[in-house]
């Protein structure tokens, strides 16, 4: 009976380990947001690892990716940096993902974005 019990105990706890990785498991929007705050701070290589691979590294390369987002770096801090993240909507259809949302910047400009995104090794990357 005691052996039948700890059975039950594990088998238990492995299930709600699965679950809680299923409901806590980023969003698209995590991601997005992420991405932004990287490219905010100039963590040029931490926002370009959000990228899936079939993104523009794939098409134009990653000097030239690198370079247009060090350029939204300088264009951010011109802003006054991001004031917050707004997301409108989020649809996610299994391995693929559309975020639309809206950047606030400190000096009271925004900028709309609509993000498509794919499930790559588990994880959300931005695609295009």
């Amino acid at each position: 009976m005691k052996r039948n019990t700890s059975s039950i105990a594990a088998i238990a706890v492995f299930l709600l380990a699965i679950l809680s990785c299923q409901l806590f498991s980023a969003k698209p929007s995590s991601t997005i947001k992420k991405f932004y705050r990287h490219v905010e701070a100039g963590e040029l290589d931490d926002a370009m690892a959000l990228l899936a691979r079939s993104s523009a590294v794939a098409t134009i390369g990653a000097a030239k990716v690198k370079a247009g987002l060090a350029e939204q770096t300088a264009a951010m801090k011109r802003k006054g940096g991001i004031a917050s993240i707004d997301i409108q909507d989020e649809q996610i259809n299994g391995e693929t993902a559309v975020v639309k949302g809206s950047v606030k910047f400190n000096d009271g400009s925004s900028d709309s974005f609509e993000g498509g995104l794919i499930k790559e090794d588990g994880a959300w990357k931005i695609a295009k």
